[in-house]
């Protein structure tokens, strides 16, 4: 295994410019850290390279060239105060990994039974969760209008727990891209509202569902919400007047699984 101990190596500046998104985009791969992260990454076959630091003890050491190994992936050792200055996580693991994005072609979507549109979504927080819980419901091809926070930045990254590369994502999407998966598809689109909605669990959802969720403040924006067949709300039952978007996601996903799964048993 390398061992790498200088600023200067070639490697180690490349994983440091992954720290920006402009690097991010043109070599189109993001960082993921935590060995529970790394190894849930390693079989999808995405993982390029993994850098662990000198400090972690010589049993993990082992287990991670011996899990890059089976996986055909690259790893390296850095010298501890060099890798410190390439995790952005802070008490981190000593173990990273240089990872692929995969950036699909509108083209190639493919409707599921239930698929998610996030419109301007802004904390990292918040869509790192969203992917995670959408997985967690089984959904897998999401899309991210134009406006989205970066689902490749080391908070995003963090929050997923590993989905960001089990899931497919299309982002900087239109309107009129949605306008085209309608039409070739035949998807219905629901849309989250305050007023003259539905009760979420009250809807017997028609498939493809395409749910359509929006920003944190000012909800789906017009164009993107006057493409929706339904609305749907979840009452509050307390004085607050809506919930964070990653809970109300997750609540409207769920309950979108449980009606296809029920629909599935009743044949």
């Amino acid at each position: 295994m390398e061992y790498i101990q200088s600023k200067d190596n070639g490697t180690v500046k490349h994983i440091a410019s992954l720290q920006r998104k402009k690097f991010r985009r043109q070599y189109k791969e993001y960082v993921v850290e935590g060995w529970r992260s790394v190894l849930d990454v390693l079989p999808t076959g995405q993982v390029k390279l993994i850098a662990i630091s000198d400090e972690v003890n010589d049993e993990e050491v082992q287990a991670m060239v011996d899990a890059a190994h089976d996986a055909q992936c690259r790893i390296v050792c850095v010298a501890a105060g060099l890798y410190r200055m390439l995790e952005e996580t802070e008490n981190g693991q000593g173990v990273l990994a240089v990872v692929a994005q995969q950036s699909p072609d509108i083209s190639m979507f493919r409707p599921d039974a239930c698929s998610l549109l996030v419109d301007e979504v802004q904390d990292p927080g918040n869509l790192g969760t969203i992917l995670r819980t959408a997985l967690a419901a089984g959904v897998t091809q999401i899309l991210l209008t134009k406006g989205c926070v970066d689902p490749y930045n080391a908070k995003t990254v963090r929050s997923t727990m590993s989905a960001l590369s089990k899931v497919t994502l299309f982002e900087q999407v239109t309107v009129e891209d949605i306008k085209s998966l309608c039409t070739t598809h035949h998807l219905t689109v629901y849309a989250t509202a305050l007023d003259e909605a539905e009760p979420y669990r009250a809807v017997d959802y028609e498939t493809p569902v395409l749910l359509m969720m929006g920003n944190e403040g000012r909800g789906v924006s017009d164009e993107f919400f006057a493409l929706a067949h339904r609305r749907i709300t979840i009452p509050m039952y307390g004085p607050i007047e809506s919930l964070n978007l990653a809970v109300a996601t997750g609540l409207c996903l769920f309950a979108i699984r449980e009606s296809i799964e029920e629909r599935k048993r009743m044949g």
